[in-house]
C-alpha cells in the first residue's frame, strides 16, 4: 500500500528505524523528512494530500505540541501519530486530546503498523462521512431550488387558469343578477349565495398563490416583503410588531438568496406562533461588514439548549440548512430574562 508520509523527526537512525517498521507492515512509504518548525510549515505548503504525519515528541526548539498546532491551523485533515522514546502517559492522554491520532513508544515500535492502518481508516472513513454529507447537503439546494421553482409555476398557473376562471364566473352572476327581475325571490336568493361562494372561492386562491410565491417579493423585493409578512403576523396573532431596516441595505433588495432569507423568515415568525407565547417581536436587518445580519426577536418564553437539539425539530434544521445552502450563517439563542433571539448572517453583495 502507498503512503505519502511526512515524517517529523531530527535522528536519522531512528528515522530509519520507522520507515523500516512500515515497511514489514506492507507500506511503500514516500517520506519526506523534517524536524523544524519552518521545516513542517513549508511542507504543508507543498502538499496538502499528506496520508500521515509521524512526529517526534521532543526535537530541538520543536515538540509534537507545535506540530498539532501547526496542522489545527493549517485547516488541514492529516491524521498525526506520535513515535517517541520520551512522552509520559500523562502527556500522551493530552496530546490524544488535543487532536493526535495515536501515540507509540519508540521500544516498541510493533504497534506502529497497526496504529498507522487505524488512523489511515479512520481518516478515510471521516472523508467519506464529509463528501456524504456535502453531497446530501447538494441535494438538499437542489430539491429546495426545484420546489421554489415548482410553487411558483403552481402559483402562476392557479393565477392564470383557476383565478381566470373565478373571475369569469363572477361577471356571470353579476350579468345574471342585473337581467333578474326580482319576482323570483328564490332566484335573487340563489345568485346573492353565488356571487358569496365565489368571492370566498377567489379570496382562497389569493391566499393559496401567496402563499406558494408572495407576489411582493416579486414585485417590491426582499424587505417590502419580509414587512408585509411580519404585519400579517400581527394582524393574525395580534403580537406587537416592530420592523427596522438599515439604509444601507438597499443594495440588497433584490439579492439571489432573496427567497431563501424569506423562507427562513417565515419559519422563525412561525415558530414564535407555536412555541414563543411571545406578546412583541423586534426585527432587524443591518449591513454590516459586507453582509446581510437579519435579527428576530420575542419576549417569549425563550429556548433552552434541549429544545434546540431535541429530536423532531425540523424547523430549525431547515433553517440552519437553508443557512447554509448560501454560505451564511444561523444563530438562534435564548434571552437573558426571557425570549429568543434568532440572527441570520448571510453575504450581500451590490445588485
Amino acid at each position: 500500500m502507498k503512503l505519502t508520509l511526512l515524517l517529523l523527526e531530527d535522528s536519522n537512525d531512528d528515522a530509519e528505524l520507522v520507515l523500516a517498521e512500515l515497511e514489514m507492515g506492507g507500506y511503500a512509504v514516500e517520506v519526506e523528512q523534517v524536524y523544524t518548525r519552518q521545516g513542517m510549515v513549508a511542507a504543508l505548503a507543498r502538499r496538502q494530500d499528506w496520508d500521515l504525519i509521524i512526529s517526534d515528541h521532543n526535537m530541538p526548539g520543536f515538540s509534537s505540541i507545535d506540530a498539532l498546532l501547526i496542522l489545527i491551523n493549517s485547516g488541514l485533515d492529516i491524521p498525526l501519530i506520535i513515535v517517541s522514546g520520551t512522552i509520559g502517559e500523562e502527556m500522551a492522554v493530552e496530546v490524544m486530546k488535543a487532536g493526535a491520532k495515536d501515540y507509540v513508544m519508540k521500544d516498541n515500535l510493533s504497534r506502529l503498523g497497526p496504529a498507522v492502518k487505524n488512523a489511515i481508516e479512520s481518516a478515510q472513513a471521516k472523508r467519506c462521512a464529509l463528501d456524504y454529507q456535502q453531497r446530501l447537503r447538494e441535494l438538499g439546494v437542489h430539491l429546495e431550488s426545484v420546489r421554489e421553482q415548482e410553487r411558483a409555476a403552481i402559483a402562476r398557473d392557479i393565477h392564470d387558469e383557476i383565478g381566470g376562471l373565478l373571475t369569469a364566473l363572477k361577471m356571470d352572476v353579476r350579468w345574471l343578477a342585473r337581467r333578474n327581475d326580482g319576482t323570483t325571490g328564490e332566484i335573487t336568493d340563489k345568485l346573492d349565495c353565488m356571487g358569496e361562494h365565489l368571492d370566498r372561492a377567489i379570496r382562497c386562491v389569493r391566499r393559496i398563490i401567496t402563499d406558494l410565491r408572495p407576489s411582493v417579493l416579486d414585485d417590491l423585493g426582499l424587505f417590502a416583503a419580509l414587512e408585509w409578512q411580519l404585519e400579517e403576523f400581527r394582524k393574525r396573532y395580534g403580537v406587537d410588531c416592530r420592523f427596522r431596516i438599515d439604509d444601507g441595505l438597499k443594495s440588497c433588495e433584490n439579492c439571489e438568496h432573496s427567497i431563501t432569507v424569506f423562507r427562513i423568515f417565515q419559519e422563525s415568525l412561525n415558530n414564535i406562533a407555536k412555541h414563543a407565547r411571545a406578546t412583541r417581536v423586534e426585527v432587524s436587518a443591518i449591513r454590516k461588514e459586507g453582509a446581510l445580519l437579519l435579527s428576530v426577536e420575542d419576549n417569549g418564553v425563550g429556548i433552552s439548549e434541549e429544545s434546540k437539539h431535541k429530536h423532531g425539530s425540523y424547523g430549525l434544521i431547515g433553517m440552519n440548512e437553508r443557512a447554509m445552502a448560501i454560505a451564511g450563517e444561523f444563530r438562534i439563542t435564548a434571552i437573558e430574562g426571557g425570549g429568543t433571539r434568532l440572527v441570520l448572517r448571510i453575504p450581500c453583495q451590490k445588485t
